[in-house]
């Protein structure tokens, strides 16, 4: 629990059981709550009726990077610098309807789309997103110069950009009507998301085939009629689909969507669109809190709703066996329900699961809060290795320094099929030290397997905390004094014979086992 949220905590506890008076404990000890100052900086942004107010808040924000870091964020999986990133984009959501159409243009074409395709924070790209569907929706003329940023890593399949991009074009054709929605699905379905549904990475297929399905529901419906041949294929991939075991268990293209002109809220934009896509908490402002803060005279001057709470929207009100949520993330970041919140705000580090056949049993495994950092591991058969005894142990993360390294033959051989179950996230061998400094904020205990002075014997005494992140060293090297500094403790496989070291695999298995024996 964070600890500035007490003072509220317990002087609600108290109003509620003990206070008398009328007037709130935490009203008498320090005034309006914090929340307070947050509405009222919406409502003067959701009050500016000039453009050019309007764009100096633009202006403000993007002008001022040395402040606000927001371009060029200093630590881009920083959880306080997100929150911050947060505020920003929702002050300009509210007043970018005020803008020229030239100066709206101008900045998403030139800023904001190069921002999407550098923000680490799937929280922060929603916001993005919503800004070129408005902008693409209202002026269709800048569909081509906004669009054509995108063309290059949608031919490479590349993750982030190619499910940006079906996104913002389905959150489009969700506005439009009649003919010019089919004609906008019609093109977008025959040249990106049908082609992508055959994609050969899984991440890409998945959301475009769960996007198709959406779609083929609404056909269903007659609320859209397509010509013969598309609504033939969709038909067709939706009926592959729906046979596949754990059809509608898991769900990602479809989750991931909100209306970005009913959801345009006071409300929507504070926290109850992420409700929306989001399984984790959200930092959100409720329907109660603004209408405790604003006054009528206040609504009267607003360009932006109020708003209500959907709470039967709300992913973590929904039972988790009504549907669970895939969330993408760079390079193909899938987030799995009992990630951290931090994870789920930064996306700085991608992982892929490929979800194929079998996804009910892949998804009933239990697995450790374990990570397994091999992120210095250089040898494609000994990463194998690793990635399948971390599956099969039921550690809950491994990390690698590329990849792609899971792709080669030499890594294939060795983990056999593992590498399609096994959790596995890209931290860079410069970004371990930075990576293991944000475990350690969220009570993670750094180990590492490596003989020094003060190792302690791995032994039936030695007790791993649940949350623990193992450290490999290089195959010759160990693990590099820098790294060392940053460790609570290291730990030494007891040896007898002649050879005094053990290859890497072998040494994993002993320690990533003697954890498992504890926690799973």
């Amino acid at each position: 629990m964070n600890v500035f949220k007490l003072d509220i905590i317990i002087a609600g506890i108290y109003d509620k059981d003990l206070n008398l008076s009328g007037i709130p404990l935490y009203k008498q000890a320090y005034g309006d709550p914090e929340v307070s100052y947050k509405i009222y900086i919406n409502v003067i942004t959701a009050s500016v009726k000039s453009s050019a107010f309007a764009l100096q808040i633009w202006n403000y924000i993007l002008g001022n990077d040395q402040i606000f870091h927001f371009l060029k964020p200093l630590k881009r999986t920083d959880t306080g610098e997100q929150w911050k990133r947060i505020q920003l984009l929702v002050l300009m959501v509210i007043s970018m309807k005020r803008l020229e159409k030239a100066d709206l243009i101008r900045l998403v074409t030139k800023t904001m789309v190069p921002k999407l395709f550098k923000e680490a924070s799937p929280l922060c790209r929603m916001y993005i997103e919503w800004m070129i569907a408005y902008t693409v929706y209202t002026y269709p003329e800048s569909k081509d110069e906004i669009f054509v940023q995108f063309e290059k890593d949608i031919k490479k399949q590349a993750p982030l950009t190619l499910t940006a991009f079906e996104r913002i074009s389905v959150l489009i054709a969700r506005q439009l009507t009649d003919k010019n929605k089919t004609e906008f699905i019609e093109k977008f379905a025959a040249t990106v998301l049908i082609p992508s549904a055959t994609s050969n990475r899984a991440l890409n297929r998945h959301f475009s085939v769960s996007l198709i399905c959406s779609i083929q529901n609404v056909i269903e419906k007659k609320e859209l009629v397509l010509s013969e041949e598309l609504t033939t294929t969709m038909k067709s991939i939706y009926q592959i689909a729906a046979n596949a075991d754990g059809f509608g268990q898991y769900r990602s293209g479809d989750a991931l969507l909100w209306d970005i002109s009913k959801d345009f809220t006071l409300v929507g934009l504070n926290g109850g669109v992420l409700l929306k896509i989001s399984d984790r908490e959200i930092d959100a402002v409720r329907e109660k809190e603004w209408l405790q803060f604003v006054t009528d005279e206040q609504k009267q001057l607003l360009n932006v709703p109020i708003g209500e709470d959907d709470e039967s929207s709300w992913v973590h009100t929904k039972r988790i066996d009504e549907v669970k949520v895939e969330t993408f993330y760079p390079n193909g970041y899938q987030e799995s329900i009992g990630s951290s919140l931090l994870q789920t705000k930064s996306g700085a580090w991608s992982t892929v699961i490929e979800v194929d056949s079998n996804t009910r049993a892949a998804a009933s495994i239990k697995r450790s809060p374990l990570i397994v950092v091999a992120s210095l591991v250089d040898k494609a058969p000994n990463l194998g290795g690793i990635c399948r005894l971390s599956d099969v142990l039921g550690a809950g993360w491994l990390t690698l320094n590329d990849l792609s390294v899971k792709d080669s033959i030499e890594f294939k051989s060795v983990a056999v099929t593992a590498d399609r179950w096994m959790p596995m996230i890209e931290v860079k061998i410069e970004e371990i030290t930075e990576f293991m400094r944000m475990k350690k904020k969220e009570g993670y205990s750094l180990i590492g397997l490596e003989q020094t002075d003060n190792s302690v014997e791995l032994n039936s005494d030695l007790k791993f905390p649940e949350k623990s992140l193992i450290l490999l060293g290089k195959e010759k090297e160990g693990i590099p004094g820098d790294l060392l500094a940053e460790l609570d403790q290291c730990v030494i496989i007891k040896q007898v014979g002649v050879i005094r070291s053990m290859n890497i695999q072998t040494a994993t298995a002993v320690i990533v086992h003697a954890y498992s024996s504890q926690h799973c």
